[in-house]
């Protein structure tokens, strides 16, 4: 499977964005602390919506990548019958050597291939 970026950092991105946001907010109630809450405040937002852009995509790599992986595990499984002495079951795609005459896990009969 391909190696896919965590995006940790786009998450500690987005946290440490959100606790600016939060502390300038809360410092932007007093007199005092407005010179620094707001402009605290207002820095925070870009920090939050690149956090949680980075964050996003990476998170979409990491599930398309499992997909990827699920679907190549699942093609690969298809077509091991087709390379070997085994058969796949028609109805519960069951591999089983290919002398058998009726399928170990559903009990349906098996078509002889020629």
């Amino acid at each position: 499977m391909e190696k896919v970026r965590s995006g940790t950092g786009a998450y500690a991105l987005l946290m440490l964005g959100s606790a600016f946001f939060g502390v300038g907010v809360g410092l932007s109630f007093t007199f005092v602390g407005a010179c620094l809450g707001i402009p605290m405040a207002l820095v925070s937002i870009p920090m939050i919506i690149v956090g949680a852009m980075k964050y996003s995509r990476a998170r979409a790599a990491r599930i398309d990548a499992t997909i990827s992986h699920a679907v190549s595990q699942g093609i690969a499984r298809e077509m091991r019958p087709l390379m070997s002495q085994e058969q796949l079951c028609p109805s519960c795609n069951l591999v089983f050597p290919a002398d058998s005459i009726f399928c170990a896990s559903c009990g349906a009969r098996i078509e002889r291939r020629a």
